[in-house]
């Protein structure tokens, strides 16, 4: 089960790196980013009713699932994370480099370890201590030297970093993935989404896209690869845990800084491939299986220390 949640969080990660290009010829054909973020949510909402439906009728099944107060606080609050944190990672490109707002968002899969540990008493193995050692090396490498940028730039980028933290954590902890289906549950997270985006839109005034007949196309590939990829990545957090699926997700700059250098020609670096081999050691440490005397030991070790939570 931890191998095949290992296997859809870096399938996520692909995918998701994959968009920073996808973006750009969007960009390229007349979109921006908040009206491409408002399109990725409101374009899914129809395909995953309908395959939510699709789902109960395969299942022969129409039981109705009981949503209470409690319930709809977690949604809320996911739908608040999932909707803030690339609201916040946008907003902070207008104020400092994206290479630099990259590289501070992704302090999230150290506040996944510190949350869980602090507020869930689950305790951080030797492992993943490395591991996020090696997946923050990894990411500072991909960061370019000399970019600078407003404190409040700083700060927003921050705070997209914690807001997918706290999605996360409460992905994982709420329960809501045993009784939602995962086009459901991405359905309820994602509409009320959709408004505050609208909001933000015309707020902002960026919902005036002119947007050509190649950039609708684009819009609508992105949709898909983005969907498919939330759906991956929730799936994978429910199968390998919130602090693996952070750190593994450290799979997303990496291949955006792959598919640069295929793709569009970018230079390799040797602090970027420093990066990817941090990376990729982290990824290989974390799919590593104790043999099985090393499994004995751990658990003799923590039975007698008689410490809370579980190790990695």
């Amino acid at each position: 089960m931890k191998t095949k949640g290992i296997l859809y969080i870096i399938l996520s990660g692909v995918v998701f790196g994959m968009m920073p290009i996808g973006a750009k010829a969007i960009y390229a054909n007349g979109g921006n980013s908040y009206f491409l973020t408002l399109m990725r949510f409101t374009l899914s909402l129809l395909p995953l009713y309908l395959l939510d439906r699709a789902d109960r009728r395969r299942c022969d099944t129409e039981e109705k699932v009981h949503i209470g107060r409690r319930r709809m606080g977690q949604i809320a609050l996911l739908s608040v994370g999932f909707t803030a944190t690339p609201a916040f990672l946008f907003l902070s490109y207008n104020y400092i480099s994206s290479g630099l707002s990259t590289t501070l968002h992704f302090v999230y899969p150290v506040l996944v370890l510190v949350g869980c540990a602090l507020f869930f008493r689950e305790k951080i193995s030797r492992r993943e201590l490395i591991c996020c050692v090696l997946c923050m090396a990894g990411v500072l490498s991909f960061y370019t030297p000399g970019d600078s940028g407003s404190a409040f730039g700083v700060f927003i980028a921050l705070l997209s970093g914690i807001t997918y933290a706290l999605y996360i954590i409460i992905l994982a902890k709420s329960g809501l993935q045993e009784m939602l289906r995962p086009y459901q549950l991405l359905l309820w997270i994602q509409a009320p989404g959709a408004v505050a985006l609208l909001a933000l839109n015309l707020a902002m005034g960026t919902l005036r896209a002119h947007l050509t007949l190649t950039g609708w196309a684009l819009i609508c590939l992105f949709t898909i690869g983005t969907t498919t990829a939330t759906m991956f990545f929730q799936i994978g957090t429910k199968l390998c845990g919130p602090q693996h699926a952070s750190l593994l997700s450290t799979f997303e700059p990496l291949t955006s800084v792959v598919a640069g250098v295929v793709l569009l020609h970018e230079e390799m670096t040797l602090r970027s491939g420093v990066g990817i081999l941090c990376v990729l050691a982290s990824v290989l440490l974390l799919a590593w299986k104790k043999s099985g005397k090393e499994e004995t030991g751990g658990i003799a070790e923590e039975s007698s220390a008689g410490a809370p939570g579980k190790d990695g």
